[in-house]
């Protein structure tokens, strides 16, 4: 399974079961993928190559007060002090170039929040 956020296809099932058994229809992990991104304590926001939001789940409604309808589709930038938008662009297509597991710190996070309640 893969993360395809280019197609707006978030899952699909392109490797079969390592344990031999028969794949599974693309609808059933679908369904599993958005159980476990609803399941999350954290927030979570899924993004495609240009740095667009094509996914997010309850946790991020939470915690920057937007609904998914006013995500999906905006730049990841919307949720960044306007301060930190601009390098962020940069940043977001280098990482695209060269895919390494990284951690969101809770300072940028926190400043993000932050922003968000003044405006």
């Amino acid at each position: 399974m893969v993360a395809d956020g280019n197609r707006g296809d978030l899952m699909r099932n392109d490797v079969d079961d390592p344990t031999g058994g028969p794949k599974l229809p693309d609808e059933h992990h679908e369904r599993r993928f958005h159980g476990f991104l609803e399941a999350s304590p954290d927030a979570v926001v899924i993004i495609d190559g240009d740095g667009v939001i094509v996914q997010v789940n309850g946790q991020t409604e939470k915690l920057f007060g937007y609904s998914r309808e006013e995500l999906v589709g905006q730049a990841l930038e919307m949720l960044m002090p306007e301060r930190s938008r601009g390098s962020h662009v940069a940043k977001t297509r280098a990482y695209h170039a060269n895919p390494q597991p990284r951690t969101f710190t809770a300072c940028r996070s926190r400043n993000a929040i932050d922003e968000h309640i003044k405006d």
